[in-house]
């Protein structure tokens, strides 16, 4: 999607390197097909311990060929990169880096159950993406793990890859960070992006000392939705992630003027029924101002009628018209096309087109499961321990810590950062061809309950948001 095949020879795999180019540099590309897949023998295993010891398994394997200097890398998007995760934490003898473009590295928290949520819009995607990979066997059904087991236990914490025992350099990770602006599959192909990733493999495959060290340890692609077009970030450089560049701007969420402000409030409450509302608030920008890094969102909660609520959190940019920031993040090469797709989104023709559209941050928490591991905090990226459940009593107040993804937007003077806050799971995945499953028996438990926002409380029930400010001085405009 959105990759042009001029840019391909169609030698590639999917999701993977192009040999076209690769072997004109001295490369060799191998395309192993996974246990089960293919003409591979054995049933087909959703990431987990056993893949990444097959991988291993390979990795060695080609290190040890007459026509290999010993040195051997893992490169691809998506599945791809998910797998890299698993083989690199086995260490096999001759991997020498690797570079996961994009993908998770925990399959039920970060890829099935979400902020402790059993998303069915969620499972259905990864259900058939299951349903097609093609092989002579049987595959394992993790979706519906995910459904019958749904307290982290051993089999969950199989599909973890244990990143703490990767010692490679690794491209895209917090070494050497890059957030792109468009999807992974055009990002991947894109010309100054595999330069990019040739100097780092001439630098740890074949040792040619080309200052790769120097790289920034932080690049970003700063988005700004009021224009529509696809790749339009402007480049942001840093030393680190989250960028020490940055200074907190805290806003505490005022229920009773449905504003963000910079002081604790008075007390107020808002309610809004789980299964069809939600609540909204917004603050202005009184200056030009460009945000990258994580967010912090804290909310103080309740819940009426019910024991557990599932909460989804959406922000966006709010034009000084109006409307909604919205950005296309497929890269189209004729202006038409992206026309037509604009169009279509716009007037609802198509609702699996929402997927090829960014508006902003989000994230999604389940109340019950709040409890976050105390050793693997970073700030705005809980992790949940997932392993028990806290129900919330009846009209318990609880302060939760709720997930988003980090944000790399810019604002002008004027413009507003909108986030909702409701029980509607408005999550869109891309169609998945000839996938016709779907999950069964996934509890809403969002019929019920009606939950309430508490802000102004103070103390460990406050409600705030803490939006990462970078300092103007400090922010490379150059595209």
């Amino acid at each position: 999607m959105g990759v042009p095949l001029r840019k391909l020879s169609e030698l590639q795999k999917w999701e993977g390197p192009d040999p076209a180019y690769w072997v004109q540099h001295g490369y060799a590309v191998v395309n192993p097909d996974p246990r089960g897949v293919g003409k591979s023998s054995g049933n087909i295993y959703h990431f987990g311990s056993q893949e990444g010891r097959d991988g291993a398994d390979v990795v060695d394997w080609i290190g040890q060929r007459s026509w290999c200097s010993g040195k051997v890398a893992l490169t691809g998007n998506s599945y791809l990169t998910i797998s890299q995760w698993f083989i690199a934490a086995e260490r096999p003898k001759h991997l020498a880096a690797i570079s996961p473009w994009e993908g998770f590295t925990d399959l039920y928290r970060e890829g099935m159950v979400l902020g402790g949520v059993l998303s069915k819009p969620g499972l259905n995607f990864n259900l058939q993406l299951l349903q097609v990979n093609a092989g002579e066997q049987s595959w394992e059904n993790a979706a519906v793990m995910a459904v019958k087991h749904q307290l982290f236990g051993a089999y969950h914490d199989d599909k973890r890859a244990k990143v703490e025992n990767i010692t490679v350099p690794t491209l895209k990770s917090d070494k050497w960070l890059r957030v792109h602006d468009t999807w992974e599959w055009p990002d991947y192909y894109e010309e100054s992006n595999v330069a990019d990733l040739h100097r780092f493999f001439d630098r740890f495959l074949k040792d040619i000392d080309n200052d790769w060290e120097t790289t920034s340890r932080f690049r970003a692609k700063i988005l700004d939705t009021s224009c529509p077009l696809a790749k339009n970030g402007t480049n942001f450089k840093s030393t680190a992630f989250p960028p020490p560049e940055t200074k907190p701007l805290k806003l505490f969420l005022d229920g009773s003027s449905g504003t963000l402000v910079p002081t604790c409030p008075m007390s107020h409450q808002l309610e809004y029924k789980a299964s069809s509302e939600e609540i909204v608030l917004t603050y202005t920008f009184t200056s030009d101002t460009v945000l990258c890094g994580p967010i912090q969102l804290f909310l103080a909660v309740s819940v009426l009628g019910a024991h557990d609520s599932d909460i989804f959190i959406n922000c966006e940019k709010i034009l000084k018209g109006g409307d909604t920031g919205t950005q296309l993040i497929v890269p189209f090469e004729q202006f038409y096309q992206s026309s037509l797709v604009r169009l279509g989104h716009r007037l609802g023709l198509a609702a699996d087109a929402g997927a090829l559209f960014y508006k902003g941050p989000k994230g999604q928490v389940r109340l019950s499961r709040r409890i976050q591991e105390p050793d693997h905090q970073v700030p705005g990226l809980p992790t949940y321990r997932m392993d028990e459940y806290h129900p919330l009593d009846e009209k318990e107040i609880v302060q939760i810590q709720a997930p988003l993804t980090p944000i790399g937007m810019r604002f002008s003077k004027g413009e507003k950062f909108k986030i909702r806050l409701g029980g509607i799971d408005k999550s869109i995945y891309p169609p998945v061809d000839q996938a016709t499953l779907t999950v069964e028996n996934v509890e809403d438990i969002n019929i019920n309950g009606t939950v309430s926002l508490h802000t102004g409380l103070g103390g460990n029930l406050e409600s705030y948001l803490i939006l990462p400010h970078v300092l103007s001085s400090d922010f490379d405009a150059s595209g």
